[in-house]
């Protein structure tokens, strides 16, 4: 069984990696090998593409004392092309004839005793093992690395390994070889706090990609934190573009700078059912002072939400006589659950202090004696979240999740299924349903096109201002796609009237709505009466709507 300890750091490592836009599923094998046996070279070759080429990264890990794994630093290995040196004699081998012996050998089968014909195979066996003395005759003493000395001779003896041992059980010397070869392959390093995107960036020849890795060790040497200030503007730049408030930078940089191990920030918006509070997750990693931004929770109090400074209070007697304690919360939730687990007197508010607020509800001796009636609702059935998780600062947005968690439906383009093969969908919460085992609501998704719904052609079915106008008409559709319920304008009975209204892809339609939020019937607002057409459409959808697919978010 693995240890905790053990765990913890694979997950880290995989963590760390993944940020930088490096992780492979070869990974967390080999973390936990290097584990075990620390003692063994810790690198690890990875795949990848690069200015459409193929290239290779090699990883490089260290470990502590302590058992505590981290990325040293990693190296981008670009393969350079076989120069064909042509033929030559070197040590009395001549390599026009070594490379006819390694023509007519299947190399696939090195090493492998469980052939049909043993003598065969045993034959074979010696055959290939007598070319490979002389391949390393014919590479001579060689220097440290085993290579030749001899350039034209290394080159010819690299030109053959590539030839006739790739992909074959003798690889690895190819690769061995190809990574000591500082001649024939390019090596350049980067330390460990630069995002491999950043690489792609430059990797418009190896000249540029040189320049780069210069530029980073220099940054590296005259600011030794620059890895603290790199994941600082980094976790900035996720923060704003899932569109959360620029007055959280300021927060996060200050717990950070005081080193805490986890934090969370909290932000509120206004929905158009309420108020949704936001709690954001934090968590540093144990191998460095990197910090991630993992997942952020939504919260849905329905009914009028806090004014600006406000807070909610839980007010109870302090062990000094004549004062109470006062603590602040910012969401409903938190303060409900503190609320409901007094045991003596104690009072539930909203302001900005105790002077300075209106009681919501209040506790006897562990009894609630008293509730607002504006908020006996929210006491008695507490706001509905939803946790979201996060990849590299990917994923939902702030404004989506509020549409998600007020039961509207968004829509997105970057999907993947548990293949890694991308799709686009509507998702919607099912709001109604049972929850998961983490406490969240599961995902109704509504796939495009399969599913048949189409934005655009449902939209051409109502007479709205904004459709005339191109730019206005692909602003409305974002706004839809995001889930919002975007505001249009109709002309009807002579009047122009303002709506608001919002995508519903289960049944192929449009919800509408007046200004105040009552909803409105849709089909008064048609171009003209509803054919039977549309109308048997939307039955369909309702008779398969409940065969979607769930999923967690």
């Amino acid at each position: 069984m693995i240890s905790r300890h053990k765990a913890q750091q694979i997950a880290d490592v995989s963590e760390q990696i993944q940020q930088l836009g490096l992780f492979d599923k070869s990974l967390v094998p080999f973390v936990s090998k290097l584990y075990d046996a620390p003692w063994e070279e810790p690198t690890l070759l990875l795949d990848k593409q690069l200015a459409g080429k193929q290239v290779k990264i090699e990883l490089i890990l260290s470990s502590n004392p302590e058992m505590k794994i981290s990325l040293a630093s990693y190296a981008l290995i670009i393969e350079q092309p076989v120069i064909n040196h042509g033929a030559m004699e070197n040590n009395g081998v001549h390599s026009a004839v070594l490379e006819g012996r390694m023509k007519v050998l299947n190399w696939k089968n090195y090493g492998r005793a469980e052939v049909e014909d043993y003598r065969l195979f045993a034959s074979q066996q010696q055959a290939m093992d007598r070319v490979l003395s002389e391949l390393a005759k014919f590479r001579g003493r060689g220097d440290d690395s085993g290579l030749s000395e001899d350039s034209r001779v290394e080159g010819i003896a690299m030109r053959l390994e590539k030839s006739y041992l790739t992909g074959t059980p003798l690889d690895h010397i190819v690769q061995g070889h190809a990574r000591k070869s500082q001649g024939y392959d390019s090596k350049i390093f980067f330390p460990p706090w630069v995002d491999f995107r950043d690489v792609e960036k430059h990797g418009q020849s190896l000249k540029t990609l040189e320049q780069f890795s210069w530029q980073c060790y220099l940054q590296q040497f005259n600011n030794p934190n620059i890895m603290n200030q790199k994941n600082l503007e980094s976790l900035k730049t996720e923060l704003s573009s899932l569109g959360f408030p620029e007055h959280l930078h300021e927060k996060m940089e200050m717990q950070m700078k005081n080193n805490v191990p986890e934090f969370e920030l909290n932000d509120r918006m206004t929905g158009t059912k309420g108020q949704v509070d936001f709690q954001l997750f934090f968590r540093q990693s144990s191998q460095s002072d990197f910090y991630y931004l993992n997942k952020f929770e939504v919260m849905l109090t329905e009914g009028k939400g806090l004014e600006k400074d406000q807070s909610y209070l839980i007010i109870a007697p302090s062990i000094d006589q004549g004062k109470n304690t006062v603590i602040k919360y910012d969401n409903a939730a938190q303060a409900i659950d503190v609320f409901k687990k007094q045991t003596g007197k104690a009072e539930l508010a909203i302001g900005t202090s105790e002077q300075n607020s209106n009681r919501m509800a209040a506790m006897d001796e562990g009894k609630i004696s008293f509730v607002d009636k504006d908020f006996s609702r929210i006491l008695r059935n507490p706001p509905v979240g939803q946790t979201f998780w996060l990849d590299r600062g990917k994923g939902f947005s702030a404004s989506q999740a509020l549409n998600l968690i007020e039961g509207r439906a968004v829509y997105r383009d970057d999907m993947l299924s548990k293949e890694g093969a991308a799709y686009k969908a509507w998702m919607k919460l099912d709001l109604d349903g049972p929850r998961d085992k983490y406490m969240n609501f599961n995902v109704n998704q509504y796939h495009d096109p399969s599913y048949g719904f189409d934005l655009k052609e449902v939209l051409e079915r109502f007479p709205f201002k904004e459709l005339a106008n191109e730019k206005l008409s692909e602003k409305l559709e974002s706004s839809l796609k995001n889930g919002d319920r975007a505001a249009v304008s109709i002309e009807k009975d002579g009047n122009l009237l303002a709506l608001k209204i919002e995508a519903v892809p289960r049944y192929s339609q449009l919800n509408v709505f007046n200004l105040e939020g009552k909803s409105e019937k849709r089909e008064q607002f048609l171009k003209e009466q509803i054919n039977e057409k549309i109308s048997d459409k939307s039955n369909t959808k309702a008779k398969v709507a409940g065969k979607e697919q769930s999923v967690g978010l």
